[in-house]
């Protein structure tokens, strides 16, 4: 039998806690089946008994294996439910050995928009902690004012392949799928100015099929000559998100014919063609840039990309 386990992450228990107990009790999801839920959080013993729930804590992040295997010879439970805070708790949590038929079925991370901004400036370390194995990420507290573009790009800048689900003021719920492009996707070129290197990035890579064969203006640096692609070179930017992580590339790959002879590091500005080809290994697609012009230019006075 596979335990199934559920990871709950994000700044504020109370969110988590919510989703927790709404789920066990709005759903068929702990039905006939025992559920362990770990969490410093002080469930009443009427709703474990109810939901056929057990309540446990974690003694230290250190002894991880330990208490998991302790937890399954006397519970044997079908799915683990975890909700925490600290962050390297859940860096253990992905660097432990599982018992093999334990395996992370899904890593939710709760944020408050109205919040965002401040933990993106004061809180980033922890907020890229908590975003970067989330596969759900529910962003509530979302007002009329709230910059959904600011919040979408910044998350998947961490984690690109997260579904990103929107609790709005007036309880309606939806997903967030993209961002607003700060420029003409129907100009022939699209040229792209410094500040929207990101959101451009960011779209491409979720959304390729929309570039294909469009022609582009774009500014970033040359890091090297690719190994597969004949004449092929990496092209792009990095985005500072934290001091644990501040090499978060995004680009692509281009092709020019004399990409032997370019020096690593140097700034160009790229006008070509994109064209979206299909990995079979990987089974995705990604974009090429055949190059048609280039120019060498000066260095960025903050090469970084911020989505300000």
């Amino acid at each position: 039998m596979h335990t199934h386990i559920y990871l709950f992450t994000g700044f504020h228990q109370s969110q988590r806690i919510q989703f927790i107990q709404n789920t066990i009790t709005s759903t068929s999801f702990c039905d006939n089946q025992t559920t362990l839920i770990i969490s410093d959080y002080s469930f009443s013993q009427d709703f474990l008994n109810q939901y056929h729930c057990i309540c446990e804590q974690f003694t230290d992040f250190h002894h991880l294996e330990h208490d998991i295997h302790r937890w399954d010879e006397r519970y044997h439970p079908t799915q683990v439910l975890i909700e925490t805070t600290d962050c390297h708790l859940l860096n253990h949590l992905f660097q432990t050995p599982w018992k093999e038929d334990w395996e992370i079925e899904q890593v939710t991370t709760f944020l408050n928009a109205q919040e965002f901004h401040h933990q993106m400036h004061d809180h980033v370390h922890e907020l890229y902690h908590y975003l970067e194995h989330a596969h759900l990420v529910i962003l509530d507290h979302i007002e009329e004012s709230t910059s959904l573009d600011y919040c979408f790009n910044n998350i998947k800048a961490v984690q690109m392949n997260c579904t990103i689900i929107c609790e709005h003021h007036n309880h309606t719920v939806s997903e967030l799928k993209e961002g607003f492009l700060p420029y003409d996707i129907n100009a022939n070129p699209i040229i792209l100015d410094d500040h929207q290197f990101g959101a451009f990035g960011i779209d491409l890579m979720l959304q390729p099929q929309k570039y294909n064969h469009k022609t582009i203006t774009i500014k970033g640096k040359f890091l090297g000559c690719d190994r597969f692609v004949e004449n092929g070179f990496v092209f792009g930017r990095q985005a500072y998100l934290c001091h644990h992580n501040p090499h978060s590339f995004i680009g692509m790959i281009c092709i020019h014919p004399y990409a032997q002879s370019f020096v690593l590091n140097e700034w160009l500005q790229l006008t070509g063609t994109l064209h979206i080809e299909y990995d079979e290994n990987a089974q995705l697609e990604y974009p090429l840039l055949v190059v048609d012009d280039l120019q060498v230019v000066p260095p960025l006075q903050d090469e970084y990309i911020t989505f300000e």
